[in-house]
């Protein structure tokens, strides 16, 4: 009976270490399966198109532009460009570096047609280095466009109650009139030694009132500046136009939207302005046109990103700085020379 009972504990514990054994073989192997499979995982590999040598934004790419690659999957970025023949014959974007992992958001079609939604057009703003704020102003911007110009206004004067179109500086004749058809006395050579004893009578309104000096309270003029005497304006005219594409001076294309390369002769070009391409209603393509006058001026405003608002703007003449609560300047005023006894003291 002892024998036999040593014997069955012996059978059993040697029962319980293999089972122990087979377990911890079984979790090792299950353990191994589950790391091979997480390697496999983060081996995998897929390709990406990346730029072959530098090329600029919008070129039309060609197959020797590109080239493939393969990557860890975890490695690449969201959105990249995995399919070569998505690219090849369409145009990209952006400027591109050689190695750079192109992105399919920014794949285009060649030229401007695909880029314009219905109803709008794309209009061409010529700018200088100004305009383009030193380069600042990028494709897909939106921006707005101030208008300058000078108008050329006819003061009306009142005379003796007729009303007198002049075109610049009025100059005051006696009005004494001598009765005998003759005129007045200002135009008379023969009584001009009288003028000074006489003295010029001051016009009357229909009233009897005189006519105040300019700058005095009820008087009327025109405040205009040194630009050949025209009166200077400028209002936004066009709110909120998207660029589809900045042209840098000198820089052109050709139908397909390829960018025609630089020639010897291209060198000598001096003009400066570059084009601002901007896409428009036909209403403000007519804007556009008529202010790109050699007489006109404008001026190129960046939006901010987020900011969509069409805002209403009363615009700025000579008569709004003088007279506007929110932007008045000092009116000009009449000088009154000092007495002898002042400029004495």
């Amino acid at each position: 009976m002892k024998g036999g009972n040593k014997l069955f504990i012996f059978t059993g514990a040697a029962l319980a270490i293999v089972a122990v054994l087979l377990a911890i073989t079984m979790s090792g192997g299950g353990g191994g399966n589950k790391s091979s499979a997480d390697t496999k995982a983060d081996n995998s590999k897929t390709t990406v198109v990346k730029a072959a040598l530098d090329f600029a934004a919008h070129q039309v790419i060609q197959s020797s532009d590109i080239i493939t690659e393969e990557m860890k999957t975890t490695d690449v970025p969201p959105g990249a460009l995995t399919d070569p023949v998505a690219i090849i014959g369409q145009a990209y974007q952006l400027n591109a570096v050689k190695g750079d992992i192109l992105m399919a958001a920014y794949v285009e079609a060649p030229g401007l047609s695909s880029q314009i939604s219905d109803g709008m057009r794309a209009a061409s703003l010529s700018v200088d280095k100004q305009g383009m704020m030193s380069g600042l102003v990028m494709d897909g911007d939106y921006v707005d466009v101030v208008f300058k110009a000078r108008i050329d206004l006819k003061r009306v004067i009142n005379i003796i109650g007729v009303e007198v179109e002049e075109d610049g500086p009025y100059q005051l004749k006696n009005a004494t009139d001598s009765g005998d058809g003759k005129g007045d006395s200002a135009s008379n050579g023969d009584n001009a030694d009288d003028q000074s004893d006489s003295g010029s009578s001051v016009p009357l309104l229909p009233n009897g009132e005189t006519i105040p000096y300019q700058g005095k309270p009820g008087s009327e003029f025109t405040a205009l500046d040194a630009g050949a005497s025209l009166e200077p304006v400028a209002k936004i005219l066009i709110q909120n136009v998207k660029v589809i594409r900045v042209v840098a001076p000198g820089v052109t294309y050709d139908g397909q939207g390829q960018q025609v390369q630089s020639t010897e002769n291209d060198t000598q070009v001096t003009d400066t302005n570059g084009q601002l391409i901007l896409e428009v209603t036909p209403q403000q393509a007519e804007v556009l046109a008529f202010i790109q006058d050699q007489n006109h001026t404008y001026e190129v405003l960046v939006r901010g990103e987020e900011d969509t608002a069409v805002v209403e703007t009363q615009g700025v003449t000579f008569n709004i700085l003088m007279t506007d609560e929110q932007w008045s300047l000092p009116w000009p005023k009449p000088i009154a020379v000092p007495d002898e006894k002042d400029k004495d003291k």
